[in-house]
């Protein structure tokens, strides 16, 4: 299995691994770069390229991916939380 990633996206720092499956990716936020960290709930556009990052700071590792869905997952009473599954194509 693959190494996971991380990702810079608006305010967050998001650590995604593949699955099973080469197009999906679980993803989290690991840390939030923000004054106020549960101002923005994590919600990435269909659309969105990011730039996955992973190897070692000599011999890094980049690629882009283009999200076609991001599915959130719910906490109990229906709370999101800051995590989910996206579906992506390699750009």
């Amino acid at each position: 299995m693959e190494k996971p990633f991380t990702c810079m996206f608006l305010p967050f720092m998001l650590l995604l691994k593949p699955t099973a499956d080469p197009k999906r990716f679980t993803v989290r936020v690991t840390k939030r770069l923000s004054t106020h960290p549960f101002q923005q709930a994590l919600c990435i556009p269909s659309g969105t390229v990011l730039e996955l990052r992973s190897g070692t700071k000599k011999n890094p590792a980049t690629r882009f991916v283009f999200v076609r869905a991001f599915r959130p997952k719910l906490q109990y009473r229906g709370r999101f939380v800051a995590s989910g599954e996206i579906d992506v194509e390699t750009c």
